[in-house]
């Protein structure tokens, strides 16, 4: 959250549940990336979600330092786990 700040980059608190919201937020174009847990990828967006606006990554790590992140790919883990 000081990260957004110190940049004045926008940002909100789903105040509830925030994996299925935050995928409902991303759905309705509210929200143009979602930071959280691998949990948001178990929820499915609303109907009437384009299909190119398919949550398929998630950030689940900030690196200030390096001015980088982290995220997880939903098809490449799939790939990865059922190759084993």
């Amino acid at each position: 959250m000081n990260a957004c700040l110190s940049t004045n980059t926008n940002f909100f608190i789903a105040p509830y549940s925030a994996s299925p919201q935050l995928v409902h937020f991303f759905g309705e174009s509210m929200v143009n990336a979602v930071m959280g847990s691998l949990q948001c990828l178990l929820f499915e967006l609303p109907e009437g979600a384009e299909d190119s606006s398919e949550l398929t990554q998630v950030i689940v790590d900030f690196d200030l330092a390096e001015g980088s992140f982290s995220f997880v790919d939903s098809k490449e883990l799939l790939e990865k786990v059922s190759s084993k």
